[in-house]
């Protein structure tokens, strides 16, 4: 019987990303799966990755640039149809989008070939848990082997083995099943289907059931077909002949565009049947010692916002810097983990279960675009969260974390972090003055174009000797139209909440022509961190909130300005 200090069961990318952050801390984990190798099973179609969860979740793997050489060019292109085959929204992908898409296959090699060589083992079905004591757990497998481990990591998916050791939930259906299909070669074999779905995404909903599709970057155009029909519709298919089924699936369609039907009528290849699943909304569980759950095996919900393999991952990733952040402490690190993941989970997952209701409801075409277009609204700023710690080690992270997590809930403006230690901004080396504009060096440029994105900028800066952040006056300092006729504001920490820091960023931004608010949060290390953790007092959420408040007025107010240079 061998032993492992940290078992994760499930090769998914909630359990690679954890062992990919534990990996480049200097843990060793040991990762399960239970299919013979990580060829056995198609991975899925395309994944949108959120600026606010993946992407956080690839920059602590430190695999952020390697991600960036796997975004499909043109995969954030959108358009929703009616049944009739009209065109009511159709945009094409400018580049400067937030949720860039990649091959969900091409994401997990990645996540798998960032390993050490072993660290996954495959054709390990586990079939027995048990406590041993202690917080420790045996695992047995199909195999006949039995590992016992210091921590078990569920990361097993929908039907998690480890869950039941913690909670007695179980997923329930909710109403709509898929049936997916591919059209192969679309642009040669099938044109009229490629110039339907276009080059991104594809909304084509009506009477409570729809078509949604993507196309990939190999050419295919990958189709859900999506009715809303009792459990046993499917059942009732005879899906081992392709020509049956998509007559069944297709009754359901009658009277749709003849365009529209070709998705179903003319894929290749079989049909797959899926029943979509979910956790309740706002699932929990107990604090069991040595065991916690990550991605759908916690926190299972419907496809429809595109939150779950996003979520997945930032668990990976917040396990993984828990259990740094507290050595030889595996339950502090279990609980500030599930402390954080709870409440972000329960609110993806209702936003997850909205999404649903919108698509497969009344006049859903119209509902959908209200949702896109109000998005879209040049009316909502662009908010960038600036983590000014450049430090290897910083607590500045979370920082910046927990203010984007309360950021996530507004609807009145985007807001995006913008991390100092990944900009390439060495010590200011501008020949000219930055107020003339006409900077030389490419770091420069570069960053001038980060800057000029945005609308208002909140600061998350600590305090160094009574003073700020050498790499935030310098990042300040490189440029300067860019930064006109903004808003800005502070969340500072440090041992007098860095309000020093705070008092000389004032003065600044009066130079650079940001209009800095009032409000703002400061975070004392002795009263809003535990052992380095942040854990803000009861006060500050509604700092926080005032904070947010008052800049997203401000950046709002300011737009006349920013067009008018």
């Amino acid at each position: 019987m061998t032993h492992y200090p940290i078992a994760i069961i499930g090769a998914g990318l909630s359990g690679l990303t954890l062992a990919r952050v534990l990996h480049v801390n200097g843990i060793e984990s040991a990762v399960f799966d239970l299919e013979p190798s990580p060829e056995a099973r198609a991975q899925g179609g395309m994944l949108d990755i959120h600026t606010d969860s993946g992407q956080v979740a690839l920059r602590a793997a430190d695999l952020y640039d390697e991600f960036r050489a796997l975004v499909h060019t043109g995969g954030e292109a959108l358009r929703i149809l009616d049944r009739h085959g009209v065109v009511h929204l159709s945009e094409e992908d400018d580049g400067d989008g937030d949720r860039p898409e990649v091959d969900r296959g091409q994401l997990r090699d990645l996540l798998l070939h960032s390993l050490p060589p072993g660290t996954v083992r495959w054709g390990r079905k586990a079939t027995a848990i048990a406590a041993v004591g202690g917080g420790r757990h045996e695992v047995t497998f199909a195999d006949g082997t039995v590992i016992t481990t210091d921590l078990l990591v569920g990361a097993d998916g929908a039907w998690s083995r480890v869950r039941p050791l913690v909670s007695d939930a179980v997923p329930a259906y909710t109403g709509i099943s898929f049936v997916e299909t591919e059209l192969l070669d679309a642009d040669t074999r099938h044109p009229a289907s490629a110039a339907v779905i276009g080059g991104g995404f594809f909304f084509c909903l009506g009477d409570r059931k729809g078509m949604l599709a993507h196309r990939e970057p190999d050419g295919s155009l990958h189709v859900y077909t999506a009715v809303e029909a009792d459990a046993g519709w499917l059942d009732g298919i005879d899906f081992t002949d392709p020509s049956v089924a998509k007559k069944a699936v297709l009754t359901r369609f009658d009277g749709w565009a003849d365009e529209l039907r070709a998705l179903v009528a003319d894929a290749d290849g079989p049909l797959v049947p899926r029943r979509v699943h979910a956790l309740p909304v706002g699932h929990r569980f107990d604090r069991v010692p040595g065991v916690t759950l990550l991605g759908d095996a916690a926190h299972l919900m419907s496809p429809f916002a595109g939150e779950g393999a996003n979520h997945a991952m930032l668990d990976g990733a917040e396990l993984g810097r828990a259990i740094v952040a507290h050595p030889g402490d595996t339950e502090a690190a279990l609980a500030a983990y599930e402390g954080d993941m709870f409440p972000r989970a329960e609110r993806s997952a209702g936003g997850s279960a909205a999404s649903q209701r919108l698509l497969f409801g009344d006049d859903a075409v119209a509902a959908l675009l209200d949702q896109f277009t109000s998005h879209a609204d040049s009316a909502v700023p662009t908010i960038a969260v600036v983590l000014a710690s450049t430090r290897p080690v910083r607590v500045g992270e979370a920082v910046a974390r927990w203010v984007l997590d309360r950021a996530a809930t507004r609807t009145d403006a985007r807001f995006e972090l913008v991390d100092l230690a990944e900009a390439d901004l060495p010590p200011l080396d501008e020949p000219l003055p930055p107020a003339l504009g006409r900077y030389t060096q490419p770091h420069t440029q570069a960053w001038a174009a980060t800057v000029a994105r945005y609308d208002g900028f909140l600061f998350v800066t600590p305090e160094y000797n009574h003073g700020l952040p050498g790499a935030l006056k310098n990042a300040l300092d490189r440029v300067y139209a860019e930064w006109n006729n903004k808003a800005a504001a502070f969340v500072s920490y440090g041992h007098d909440g860095g309000v020093r820091a705070v008092e000389q960023l004032r003065p600044v931004m009066a130079a650079l022509q940001l209009a800095d608010v009032g409000a703002q949060v400061s975070l004392n290390l002795r009263t809003d961190f535990v052992n380095r953790e942040l854990a803000p007092a009861a006060h500050q959420d509604a700092a926080l909130a005032t904070t947010l408040d008052q800049l997203v007025a401000w950046a709002t107010a300011l737009a006349p300005l920013r067009v008018a240079a």
